[in-house]
């Protein structure tokens, strides 16, 4: 019986697919980390995940759907003041924390991803256009998804990964990465995300939006940061050495803000 005589097969496939690409750009956020995400403008913005929704104590945090060819940087922040020290004394010799412009080759991969998977492919089995334009379809699918892969391995040290996949590890890591944009095709949407997540970063969170923030937006990401140390405050001991770095850790947040223009 062909897919579209099965009734609703088609809605349940178009939306198998939505879902599956949505998941894979749903981060999942430790209560110090963050993401940092540059517009078309060139004007970075902080993102932070859902503090009151959490999934197995990590925040939510959605990547635009509609905007799979911008990367999406994940970074940490130092909570304690223990780290704090620690921070300052790398930060120094972090690499600082910007768009690698080769990523914008990869763009061309995961848009034509998009447009096939969300808009020709749910078209193409709600017009009922037959099994071979649907494989004409997916044939197409398949050979941008083996093309990008190809241009990732290719140009892996331009993108930054002589670290990441382009280290020792990197044949295993590459395979993990081609496995799944081939096994699960809606995942190679998000090829530009993929492998900006993979490019080291050396940069912490803080560090990085006090220089890349304007300054009602690095206000706003320095009281999100508030509220996460507040939070841990709560679930400790009251007077306990880590309540105790945590506190110290808050100071460090109450004298940035301080120092922010009104």
């Amino acid at each position: 019986m062909p897919l579209w005589a099965i009734p609703g097969a088609e809605l349940l496939l178009v939306g198998a697919i939505v879902l599956l690409y949505l998941q894979d750009g749903l981060l999942l956020l430790r209560p110090n980390e963050a993401v940092l995400m540059r517009n078309g403008r060139g004007h970075w913005r902080a993102g932070f995940g859902a503090r009151l929704w959490k999934l197995a104590d990590k925040e939510p945090h959605l990547a635009n759907p509609f905007l799979p060819h911008r990367p999406v940087y994940r970074l940490a922040w130092p909570m304690h003041a223990s780290k704090v020290h620690l921070a300052a004394q790398t930060g120094a010799k972090a690499m600082p924390l910007q768009v690698n412009a080769a990523l914008g080759w990869l763009a061309p991969f995961a848009w034509l991803s998009w447009v096939l998977l969300l808009a020709v492919i749910p078209a193409a089995l709600m017009a009922r256009l037959g099994l071979g334009v649907l494989l004409w379809v997916l044939a197409l699918l398949y050979l941008n998804i083996a093309a990008g892969l190809l241009a990732t391995w290719l140009w892996r040290e331009r993108l930054g990964l002589s670290s990441g996949l382009g280290s020792g590890l990197a044949p295993r890591r590459f395979a993990l990465l081609a496995f799944e944009c081939l096994a699960c095709a809606p995942y190679s949407i998000n090829l530009v995300r993929r492998v900006a997540w993979a490019q080291p970063q050396g940069e912490d969170f803080v560090a990085a939006a006090g220089r890349l923030l304007a300054p009602a937006q690095l206000a706003l990401a320095h009281r999100e940061c508030l509220a996460r140390i507040d939070e841990q405050l709560d679930a400790v001991p009251e007077g306990s050495e880590l309540a105790q770095a945590l506190q110290a850790g808050r100071l460090r947040f109450e004298l940035l803000a301080a120092a922010e223009p009104d």
